[in-house]
């Protein structure tokens, strides 16, 4: 039986194949509404020294083999 993600639930990992330093430090899926979306997450530092992360999420797009 395949992993289904549950409704308002997922899962966040590491990012093992960052690219460039830009590159999201964790990446994942979560499923909202019925929906599948991505979810990217960075390690920031503020100005003011404290540890926070920034957290981007889209509507998960398929890639298509070629």
């Amino acid at each position: 039986m395949p992993f289904e993600i549950r409704e308002g639930s997922g899962s966040i990992f590491e990012n093992d194949n960052k690219k460039s330093e830009n590159a999201p430090d964790y990446t994942g899926t979560v499923k909202l509404n019925g929906e599948l979306y991505s979810l990217a997450l960075w390690n920031k530092i503020a100005k003011s020294g404290r540890q926070y992360q920034s957290v981007k999420i889209q509507p998960k797009v398929e890639k298509v083999p070629f």
